[in-house]
């Protein structure tokens, strides 16, 4: 080695030797303890992981679930592991201990896509904004998990925050339509008692955020003007009228041919009418050299 057998003999060599032991004593005592660091947390989270998973487990054995059952269960807690890195989506217990104004400016962060990509929100009050987004439940559906089944009841408006799904109607082979983050369904059915007129499934796992019916009524005591938006404002397709658009493009496709019809015929009479007219008004007269002329 570079230096080996050479001996410190001034006493600046012995002052820089001294130096330089003690600032490789100091980088290396800081590069194992963030490695420690490191490994500690990993082992922390692995453990929290590890002990969340084995107690679920366990309560599946003891309840006798089917396979299949808990596979999708498990399925559902690393989805969440893994993308949220917590089994609390909601995060109640970590805004539970915060100040009012800390809880509202986390909630209004993670609810901002819902609220920028609904057109019937930009007309209410923003104390109408924030008793949305205390209203607003977290849910995860994962691959080909119904979301909403077709003949129930609508009673929540869904955003698809992340994840794509499928709308489909029975009797159908290809899907109606999709849906992809920034897209919502639902909101009629919070105005009025129906049933979905078809279903939506999952085809990638999704989260949502679901605004239940009866939270939507309590809203709408307060703002009333939350109501009146949705009725002005909401135009797109919602699931829940799927057979209405299709009756109403029907109609409207017939009503198109007979006016089509009704104008043809119209235009046939003025052409008979005109005619008409024309040969009662036109005379014809035959000249002495033969040949016909019309005056």
């Amino acid at each position: 080695l570079i230096g080996e057998g050479m001996d410190m003999e001034t006493d600046v060599e012995k002052a820089y030797g001294a130096f330089v032991v003690l600032v490789g004593t100091i980088v290396t005592a800081v590069i194992v303890g963030n490695v420690s660091f490191v490994v500690s947390n990993q082992n922390s989270t692995a453990f929290q992981y590890q002990s969340k998973i084995d107690m679920i487990s366990d309560e599946m054995r003891a309840l006798h679930l089917p396979s299949e059952l808990q596979t999708r269960t498990l399925q559902y807690y690393d989805y969440l592991w893994n993308r949220h890195r917590t089994f609390d989506p909601n995060c109640t217990r970590f805004t539970a201990d915060l100040s009012p104004t800390l809880r509202k400016e986390i909630l209004l962060h993670m609810n901002r896509e819902c609220v920028l990509n609904c057109d019937f929100f930009r007309d209410v009050s923003n104390e109408c904004i924030i008793r949305l987004v205390h209203s607003f439940k977290f849910a995860v559906f994962l691959n080909s998990d119904v979301v909403a089944e077709e003949g129930e009841l609508a009673a929540e408006l869904v955003f698809v925050i992340h994840g794509s799904a499928k709308v489909v109607k029975r009797g159908r082979v290809m899907p109606v339509s999709l849906l992809s983050p920034g897209d919502y369904f639902g909101e009629k059915s919070l105005l009025m008692h129906h049933r979905n007129a078809v279903s939506v499934v999952a085809i990638e796992n999704c989260d949502t955020r679901v605004l239940e019916k009866m939270d939507f009524e309590d809203l709408c005591i307060d703002f009333p003007e939350l109501r009146e938006s949705i009725l002005k404002r909401s135009d797109h397709m919602d699931v829940t009228e799927y057979d209405r658009h299709k009756k109403r493009r029907t109609s409207l496709r017939v009503a198109s041919t007979s006016d089509l019809e009704e104008l043809q015929n119209l235009h046939n009479l003025d052409l008979s009418i005109s005619l008409e007219e024309l040969d009662s008004s036109t005379k014809v007269t035959t000249p002495k050299g033969g040949v016909f002329s019309f005056e």
